[in-house]
């Protein structure tokens, strides 16, 4: 297994992966608050995860 690997599973279809993996919404899910610059948010931190999940994986902890 790969980081990020299932992810898409019950993430509708043209919305992000990201976002709904970091917040469970993103701004296609619509509601208040729910913007862009939370998508941007949720894709740092979620690249951030991966990173340090295949540095993990590098160093034979995972």
């Amino acid at each position: 297994m790969t980081p990020g690997d299932g992810l898409r599973e019950g993430v509708p279809l043209g919305h992000s992966v990201a976002a709904h993996v970091i917040h469970g919404w993103c701004s296609h899910c619509g509601g208040p608050g729910r913007s862009v610059a939370h998508e941007v948010e949720a894709w740092r931190v979620w690249a951030h995860r991966m990173l340090l999940a295949v540095e993990e994986g590098a160093r034979g902890g995972g």
